[in-house]
């Protein structure tokens, strides 16, 4: 095995064996292939720890792979070879585990990614909710007590409470006890029957508890009641408990960290750690309904345990992911406050401090921390840059199709299967970022060149061509 270094492969590889059978002599690496990285990833980047399944053969060659990979980091693997693993004294395949780099130049899309605030959460939903949303931006007062009337005959309607939810985020509507009452029995309705539904990823669903639009201390706190009540009775539910930490991050930051950390506690953390800690050092106290970007804070950075420990972890880290997730988290937070007039005395101060300390671990750092400066594209209204869209609807869409060929190798040792990517499909039509998210590796090249080709009819939202992120698989089978 290769020695360790600095950004070396070897230095982050974990196998976890999968098999739980006894007399079991696991897999052992060999021959690693670290990526090309090529020059702009060689300089200034970013590296996250990516978890990824893989099937090693009797022979100890990859066989498959399953995670979130870019092509330079599929052809590396594909490469690695290994001492065959041994069940009961016989080479066998073993399932394993791995961590693996994987980098992202360094500009600012890719720094204020690493900041929950930086990005409309309107790519991770379907266009159907997309524009259930939207109509009830548009909603009048009848028209919302139809959609609330159908509920009763159709109460798993999710679009409809969307649909309301947004109606009341945006309405021109008194902060009346009526309006928070209509809005809480919605989101107890969604957190006790759907709280794995993605649409906890948005803004709408937040019940501020200590300022901001629509203040409900009650409310927020018969929420946050039954979402600990899941939490506690779903254990090993990630995305579910995910979601529970997502609505207690302002108020209680504390308990949001503990449960993240319970289910995160072998993957890469630095987003949800760094809008953590970026947060609850800033003292935010309030979110809007529209964009979910910070409404308002206390009169000065507080100086609770948590506050500075969150202060004090940011600026003591050397993680640069780490770093990158916090800085973001308060450039573009501080822009906000600023906006709405509730910028945070020491906000300066420590925004630029947090900065330097960031330029120190990577000097190729962009971010600014003048409040004045614009939100993030994207980061406002209604109009996502992105949308998610389901790999049968998009096919749909599909104008020009490259047949790719079945591999003699694959076809030579009998091997089929799927290769399903995720693909972002651009405002053209044309394929944007491939990357792996399944399947053989016999077939993976085949299937990559191929769907590197195709191109789709330009998606429109409200009239405007979008990016879409979809799935994409491509099947290959043996005719008997």
């Amino acid at each position: 095995m290769s020695p360790r270094n600095k950004y070396g492969w070897p230095a982050f590889f974990a196998v976890l064996i999968l098999a739980r059978a006894q007399n079991v002599t696991p897999p052992v690496a060999t021959h690693q292939v670290e990526p090309e990285w090529g020059a702009d990833l060689s300089k200034a980047y970013l590296e996250d720890r990516t978890p990824v399944e893989m099937v090693v053969d009797a022979e100890g060659v990859p066989y498959s792979l399953k995670g979130a990979l870019p092509d330079n980091v599929v052809v590396a693997l594909s490469k690695w070879r290994f001492q065959p693993g041994k069940k009961d004294g016989r080479p066998a395949a073993f399932g394993l585990v791995i961590k693996v780099p994987v980098r992202r130049t360094i500009n600012p899309d890719v720094e204020r990614s690493y900041g929950q605030y930086g990005r409309n959460p309107s790519f991770l939903f379907s266009k159907e909710l997309n524009d259930a949303i939207k109509s009830g931006a548009e909603l009048d007062a009848a028209g919302a007590a139809e959609v609330l009337k159908s509920l009763a005959a159709a109460p798993e309607n999710i679009n409809a409470r969307a649909t309301l939810l947004a109606y009341w985020a945006n309405a021109k509507l008194a902060k009346t006890e009526e309006l928070r009452k209509a809005r809480l029995e919605q989101i107890v309705w969604l957190v006790q029957n759907a709280p794995e539904s993605v649409l906890w990823a948005s803004p709408l669903l937040h019940i501020n508890a200590q300022g901001g639009p629509l203040e409900d201390p009650s409310g927020y706190a018969q929420v946050r009641g039954l979402w600990l009540q899941q939490a506690s009775s779903n254990r090993e539910d990630a995305e579910m408990i995910g979601h529970a930490a997502d609505f207690l991050k302002i108020a209680d930051p504390e308990k949001s960290l503990e449960l993240r950390m319970s289910i995160n506690k072998n993957a890469n953390p630095a987003s949800w750690l760094g809008e953590n800690l970026g947060m609850a050092a800033l003292g935010v106290t309030g979110l809007d309904f529209e964009r979910g970007l910070p409404a308002s804070a206390a009169e000065n950075m507080p100086e609770t345990p948590f506050a500075q420990k969150a202060r004090s972890s940011l600026m003591s880290t050397n993680d640069a992911s780490l770093l990158m997730a916090g800085l973001a988290t308060v450039a573009i937070a501080g822009k906000s406050l600023a906006k709405a007039g509730h910028l945070p005395g020491g906000y300066a101060e420590f925004c630029e401090a947090l900065l330097n300390k960031a330029k120190q671990v990577q000097p190729a750092t962009t971010t600014s921390c003048d409040p004045s400066g614009a939100l993030p594209e994207g980061s406002s209204g209604n109009q996502p840059l992105r949308i998610r869209v389901g790999g049968n609807v998009q096919a749909a869409n599909l104008i020009k199709k490259v047949q790719p060929a079945y591999p003699a190798e694959a076809r030579s040792r009998l091997i089929q299967g799927t290769v399903e990517f995720t693909a972002t499909i651009g405002k053209d039509g044309k394929i944007g970022t491939l990357t792996l998210a399944s399947g053989p590796l016999a077939l993976y090249e085949s299937a990559r060149d191929a769907v590197r080709q195709w191109v789709y009819k330009p998606t429109l939202l409200n009239g405007s061509p979008v990016e879409v992120v979809t799935r994409i698989d491509v099947a290959y089978t043996l005719s008997r």
